[in-house]
């Protein structure tokens, strides 16, 4: 697979990755969620621990994703630009 072909499937599997993995991290916190106000009698203490989990993924965890993310995006930005130009070429 070499060409136009290789490029766009390229493209196609960087945009699909990111959904799905948006989507397994959305179901795991609210599938927790409810796993955890099934199990709590007290809601209170239910929302304590979410809201400790949420927040502590928010500012250790979420920053070095990003960053990941970046490098990740630049890099392939980078390399996908080379290789219209040498098709285009």
């Amino acid at each position: 697979m070499t060409g136009p072909s290789m490029f766009r499937s390229l493209k196609h599997l960087l945009t699909h990755t990111r959904r799905y993995l948006s989507t397994l991290f959305t179901t795991v916190f609210v599938g927790g969620s409810v796993g955890l106000a099934l199990v709590v009698h007290d809601l209170g203490s239910a929302l304590h621990v979410l809201g400790g989990t949420a927040a502590s993924f928010m500012i250790f965890c979420l920053p070095g994703l990003m960053l990941c993310n970046a490098g990740i995006v630049k890099q392939s930005v980078g390399i996908l630009d080379r290789m219209d130009q040498v098709r285009c070429s």
